[in-house]
């Protein structure tokens, strides 16, 4: 997807987004400068959500099952490269920060690459799960409406579908050159939870924060099953 793919909101959230960006628009109008950073999914210190369930299952000596085959290309994102990619747009001089700017990983794979990736780090020979696609996103959208899942109906369809975006303008005018793949990125992400986990572990957030752990609800009784 490249910056000047129509804007689509298909929820509150990214209706949120796209109206953000035509404030930023309204503003540029009368002569501010505005860069406008389009990070895909990031991973670092601090960053918990759903990575923290795969964390937890990784641990724990479970498989990890995934929505489908898991083949579908999903682009994350470094908190490194990000700090890195607003830095470089607060200095980028006016005529190339005031623009808009997809950032990701350079290199990604597959979801099942790197859901497996952290079995694999974790070392207990556990396998990713492919589950039948429809009947467990008619099984998750019952929870989520009962709220005994924290996995949300956004987060259901982007685990569906292939989700990247072109960081070619990032690269050209800004510079900027993502370090981290996306196994980079969830396996530095993984060895920061398992230090913090060995200093005892993270007690349970709200439920949807990207800094807390989800409280996994009925999917947490599910673990007997893998």
């Amino acid at each position: 997807t490249p910056e000047d793919h129509p804007r689509e909101p298909v929820d509150p959230y990214s209706s949120a987004k796209a109206e953000a960006e035509e404030i930023c628009e309204e503003f540029r109008g009368h002569g501010m400068c505005l860069p406008v950073l389009r990070p895909k999914t990031f991973l670092g210190p601090g960053r918990m959500g759903l990575f923290s369930m795969l964390f937890e299952w990784a641990e724990e000596r479970r498989n990890f099952p995934v929505l489908g085959r898991g083949d579908v290309r999903i682009q994350m994102f470094g908190m490194a490269d990000l700090v890195d990619a607003v830095v470089l747009a607060l200095h980028a001089p006016p005529e190339v920060a005031n623009d808009v700017y997809n950032l990701g990983a350079a290199e990604f794979g597959t979801l099942r690459e790197d859901f497996q990736a952290v079995l694999d780090a974790a070392g207990h020979g556990k396998r990713v799960v492919p589950l039948p696609a429809a009947p467990a996103l008619a099984v998750l959208r019952a929870l989520e409406r009962t709220k005994l899942s924290p996995v949300y109906g956004r987060l259901l369809f982007k685990l569906l579908d292939d989700s990247y975006v072109d960081i070619a303008r990032a690269t050209e005018r800004l510079g900027f050159r993502p370090a981290l793949s996306n196994q980079d990125a969830i396996l530095s992400t993984y060895a920061w939870w398992r230090t913090q986990r060995r200093g005892g572990a993270p007690a349970p957030g709200a439920g949807r924060t990207s800094r807390d752990p989800w409280r996994q609800g009925a999917l947490g009784l599910a673990k007997v099953f893998f």
